[in-house]
C-alpha cells in the first residue's frame, strides 16, 4: 500500500523525459510548456534544438537561460540532446 499512497501524493520517480523541441518560442510560451510538463508529472526535459531559427546564437543562448531558470524554479531536470550524428550549423562541437 506504501506505493500507491506515494503514487497518490506525487512522490514516484521520474521515468519519462519529452522531447522540448525548440523553435525560437517567445518566453512566455516557454515557461507554459515547463509548466505543462510539470502538470502531466513530468520532471524532466530533453531539449531538441536542431529546428532552432538561432540554433547556437544569441537566441538560443536566451531561450535555454529561460528553460534553465524555469527548471531551477521548478527542480525539474534538463537534458540537451546530443548532436551526435546530425548536421548542425557551422559543424558546431560542444
Amino acid at each position: 500500500m506504501d506505493r500507491v499512497e506515494q503514487l497518490l501524493k506525487g512522490q514516484q520517480g521520474n521515468y519519462i523525459f519529452p522531447f522540448l523541441w525548440l523553435h525560437g518560442e517567445d518566453e512566455e510560451i516557454l515557461r507554459e510548456y515547463m509548466e505543462a510538463i510539470q502538470n502531466a508529472n513530468i520532471q524532466a526535459v530533453c531539449v531538441e534544438s536542431r529546428p532552432h531559427p538561432d540554433f547556437l546564437g544569441d537566441g538560443w543562448w536566451k531561450d535555454m537561460d529561460i528553460i534553465l531558470d524555469e527548471a531551477r524554479r521548478r527542480r525539474m531536470k534538463v537534458w540537451i540532446r546530443r548532436l551526435g550524428l546530425y548536421a548542425s550549423p557551422d559543424e558546431a562541437v560542444f
